[in-house]
Order: C-alpha cells, then structure tokens, then sequence
C-alpha cells in the first residue's frame, strides 16, 4: 500500500525512530504495520540504519542530514554511536521512556497527537532534566524496547493520563547534562577539557563515580535520587575537566582518607564504591586509559605487593614500600624493620598522616645486604612464585629451610640456596624476546601440561627438558616458559585402547540411555584402562568392538544421510521395505538397523 501525504516537519533533536512514530500514527498505524506497508524492514528503523533513515526521511519529505544526527544507531551487540559518539546498551533509556511534559504539551496546543515528538537527550541515561523549561524529565512509558518502539502511542497513552496534569519538579540542568546535550548534537565542545578524550558512555559511567567519592570520602554510596545523581555527575565532570584533573581527584580522594593504617590497600584509599567500580570496568577495553591512569597513581602513592592483581593486572614492580610489603620483601620481623628504617632515615611519620610511603627502588637496594636469612614472602619474591607454587617447591625438596616451624611462614631459608636454584634453571634456559609459540609460563605449564611443575623444573635441572625459555629482562621463575609438547611427554602415558561413553556419544550422534542399554545389554563390552594423563582408571569400549557394531548395525541418522532422506521420509522408506529395528523396541528403544536388512538400493555405505 502507497500513502500519499504532505511532508512532516522534523522538529529539533529528534531521532528518526520518533520520526517514523508519528509517520505511522498520523495514519492510525501501529510503527510495525506502517513499516510493512511501506517496505521498509521494522528492524532497520528500530536499529537506525542509515538507509532505513533515508528512506523514512524520503518518504516524509524531510531532509535526512537531522535525522541522521539525532539517531541513535545500533552497531552490534551492546555497542550503539549517536552523531559519531560511542555508546552502549547502559547509556540509553530502553524500557524506561522519560521526557518533558512541558515540550510535549507546546506541541500539543499548536498541532495533532502526530506533531508532537521525543528528543534524543532525553534517551540518554544521565540526562534528567529539560534544559529549555528547566524541569525533571518524567516517566512517559515503560515496556519492552520503549526507545525505539511506538514512541507516539506512549505519548498519547501519557498525554491523556492524569500523570500529565501533574506539574513537573523545576530544576535547573546541571553542567554535565548540558555538556552530553551538546556533544551529542555538535560534537565534543571545547568546555570539556580532558572530558573530551573519553567515549561517551565512558564518561557517563565514570563521572558520577568520582564524583560521589569527592562529596562522601571512602564512604561514598550509590546516589538514589536524581537531584544526587546530578550533583554527583557535576562533581565529578567539574573535577575532571582540566588537565591532570584525574590525578588531582584521586590524591583529594587519598588525602581524606585519613591517615595510613597497616596494609591499607587501594580499596581502603579510594573508597570501595570508587575502586568497586575501577574493579568491575577492568574487562571493557573503552575503559583502559582510565584505568592506566588510576593504576599509574596508585602504583606511585600506595604501597603494594608485587604480584598483587591491582585492576585486572598483576603488579610486577613496586614503586613505594610500606613497612608491611617491605616486611613481605625482607622476611624480617617487623618491628625490627621499622627500627632499621628509622635509624637510617627511610621511614618518614607524622600524626597527620601515618607512615609515609618510601621509594622502593631505594629501600629495596638497601634492605638486599640486609640480611641473608629470609622467611618465606622473601623467598616467593626472591623466585617470582605464588604461594602455591612455593608449597610445591617445599613439598618436592627443590627447596629446603634452614630450620622448620609448625608453620610454613616461619621457616627461614638461605638466600645463597635459593640464587644457586634461580641460577641452574636460568642456565638451562635460552633467552627468547618474545614467548615462541606452544610455550607457556610457570602458572600455565601445569594446567596445559597436567604435570606437576615439580617434576618439570626437576626435569629442566636433570638435563631432561630443553624446551625451556627465559625472558632477559627477567630473571626469575615467573619469567620462564616451558614447552607444553615437552612437559606432556615427561607424564604421558599409554593412549586408551578405547573410546570412553562420551566420546563415543559424540561420535555416533547418540542418546547416553540408548549407549547404556547397548552396554548392559552385553552388545558393547567394555573394559578397564589406566588415563594417559590424570593416570586415573577409566572404562572404555574397545575399538574393536566399536568396529564389529559397526559392521552388523547402521544408525537411523548415518542411513538417512546415506540417502540423502529426512528422519520422516527414512521411516516410510524402511516401513515400505519391510525394514524392522535390529533390537526389540520394549527391551531396547533405539532407531538402529541391521546392515544385513537394508536393501542396498540408493546406500553408499
């Protein structure tokens, strides 16, 4: 059907998924039922694809160029941009549709239902005010995918409601609302200082973080009303708008953190609504420069443990020390540590602050002719190993304490035993810039390898391995790499003289009750074998015997395909040959056949 209509105006900031709403209604058609009608595919006007805005925009007699710059267009998965500016899914205001009564009712008085349209500011997310009236946006409508579908009928629904006839509350737009107004109409404008150099969603996510962690400390909670989300998202955008704002923000967030107690991490520092936040936007690339800088501060000002995971990564390098990771360093006691650091001018305090951290390259080079007995974090920080990694080595005797303790953390060992370990793996080693391909670090050798990492470093001492690699940069065991082809064959044993059952369902496509009765039923003998790998025992059926079925009997599915026939039409095919199943049905349900029976007309098996 062809509807012949005079052009609709496209009022300002209007998107053409609105646009098509009011195409559709001026015509008392429902968007999707307009969409059909005019050949245009729904989706690709709910999407915003740029040839479904064109066509829309043609077919109302309107310039595109607006409507292009005002929709919000799907790309793929969570991932949406609006005039050039990355969103996602978060950013938007899908089910919840809110706009101002005030625009609408203008609208309202000077034209029909049609001419009364939606703005993309208010679709998004952190935008809650009507800069032009200056009130709260309301809630229109509220359903499944309410953005971008049958806008029109929301409205009218709300106009006509007693909602409507309630004042809306006034509230003047704050600076970060004006700031997303204009950068989605015009681009990112000059007001937005370093702002500017995130992606959009990234500083709406991101703003209002920081900025209730600046009004509320370290006890800094999720805002709840608008007025608080507002006030937060000002906080924050007014903080990071100049240049190094986000450093400044975070050192104030630090400083009123109080003074630095023992093993304050940077969760203690920066608040855990703040760092929970960081935390959580470590797997989203968009977030990376954010977190590099956050992760760059809190390298410089707050002590950590090397290894540590700090923000989706491990911390390989400490720039300050506190007496606590200098303590795990050392393996000293710390009491007698602190002592030591103040009698040589290392170890600055005050009230005010606590303990001030100290330069690690400093103190590290200090505290190394310190003493020559270390206990056991010195010894996990002297061979780059986890804890586990460490039990492995004590339990395997590829290291050995001085004197032992009930417990593991009191054993002290000798620096010299442990280089001269160090020094006979690195030997062994060839220097490689880059890891070669099948070859994986000390945390990863076991799992890929399923060995015991005892018995391969025992293996690269004896001479027995020599798929071995080290960084030069390196020189510990978290720098090693180890051929995965190698390490297998140290444990690996016989391969199976079968397949287990679920392989074996794999392979013939088939149901675990129909197997289990073919196996109880004595047609499939099984029979048990040691795992190559986990060495555990395991019941297999033969290959033999798994060749001898396969001789006497044919699947449904594998004589259908031969047949090139569906399901369906292999039925009728067997009924009309007289074809019957190989078992009887009330002892063992399954649709298999006896090679035997099967007329060989049309088969390729």
């Amino acid at each position: 059907m062809t509807y012949r209509l005079t052009p609709l105006p496209v009022e300002a900031d209007e998107p053409a998924q609105a646009y098509a709403c009011r195409l559709a209604r001026r015509i008392n058609l429902p968007l999707r039922f307009f969409c059909t009608d005019i050949g245009i595919p729904r989706q690709e006007v709910i999407k915003g694809s740029t040839d479904a805005v064109h066509r829309i925009a043609d077919y109302g007699g309107a310039d595109p160029a607006p409507l292009l710059a005002a929709t919000v267009r799907h790309t793929e998965g969570r991932l949406y941009t609006l005039n050039g500016q990355d969103l996602v899914r978060d950013s938007l205001r899908r089910t919840r549709l809110r706009g101002c009564v005030m625009c609408m009712k203008e609208q309202l008085a000077h034209g029909a239902v049609w001419d009364v349209s939606i703005r993309t500011s208010w679709c998004l997310a952190s935008v809650y005010t009507c800069p032009i009236h200056e009130v709260g946006l309301v809630d229109i409508g509220t359903g499944k995918d309410a953005m971008f579908n049958e806008w029109s009928l929301l409205m009218e629904d709300f106009l006509s409601s007693e909602t409507a006839c309630h004042p809306p509350p006034e509230r003047s737009p704050g600076k970060f609302e004006l700031y997303l107004m204009e950068r989605a109409m015009h681009g990112p404008p000059e007001s937005g200082g370093e702002v500017n150099d995130l992606p959009m969603h990234v500083a709406m996510r991101v703003m209002p973080f920081f900025g209730q962690t600046l009004l509320h400390g370290t006890n800094a909670h999720e805002p709840v009303t608008d007025d608080e989300i507002i006030k937060a998202c000002d906080t924050g955008f007014q903080a990071l708008v100049a240049r190094g704002g986000l450093e400044q923000s975070l050192a104030d967030i630090e400083a009123g953190a109080g003074p630095r107690m023992s093993k304050q991490g940077p969760q203690h520092r920066l608040g855990k609504h703040l760092f929970s936040f960081l935390t959580n936007a470590v797997s989203q690339e968009a977030y990376q420069p954010v977190l590099d800088r956050v992760r760059a501060f809190v390298l410089d000002t707050i002590p950590m443990d090397r290894g540590a995971l700090l923000l989706g990564r491990p911390v390989d390098t400490c720039r300050v020390h506190s007496v606590a990771t200098l303590t795990a360093v050392t393996g000293m006691h710390p009491t007698t540590l602190r002592r030591y650091l103040r009698e040589n001018g290392f170890l600055k305090s005050d009230a005010q602050n606590g303990d001030m951290p100290m330069p690690a390259a400093m103190v590290e080079a200090w505290a190394a002719n310190l003493a020559e007995v270390v206990g056991q974090k010195a010894v996990e920080e002297l061979l780059g190993c986890s804890r586990s990694h460490f039990n492995t080595l004590l339990k395997a005797r590829l290291i050995q304490p001085h004197y032992a303790s009930r417990s593991s953390r009191k054993y002290r060992f000798g620096r010299i035993d442990l280089e001269a370990l160090l020094t006979r793996l690195l030997d062994a080693a060839t220097p490689t810039p880059a890891t070669p391909d099948g070859f994986v670090g000390l945390d990863r050798i076991g799992k890929r390898a399923n060995a015991s990492i005892a018995v391969v470093l025992k293996a690269v001492i004896a001479g027995e391995m020599n798929g071995v690699t080290c960084r030069p940069g390196n020189r510990r065991l978290d720098g090693l790499e180890f051929s995965v082809q190698e390490a297998k064959a140290l444990t690996r044993g016989e391969p199976l003289p079968g397949l287990p059952a679920n392989e074996l369902l794999a392979y013939w496509k088939m149901d675990y009750a129909v197997l289990r009765d073919l196996i109880g039923a004595g047609y499939l003998p099984t029979q048990e074998a040691r795992h190559p790998i986990h060495k555990g025992m395991i019941k297999v059926i033969p290959y033999e015997a798994i060749e001898q079925f396969e001789r006497t009997y044919v699947l449904a599915w594998e004589l259908a395909e031969s047949l090139n026939l569906t399901r369906s039409e292999l039925r009728k095919w067997l009924v009309n040959r007289n074809v019957h199943r190989a078992f009887d049905p009330a002892q063992l349900n399954a649709e298999i056949y006896r090679r035997s029976d099967v007329p060989s007309e049309g088969t390729s098996f």
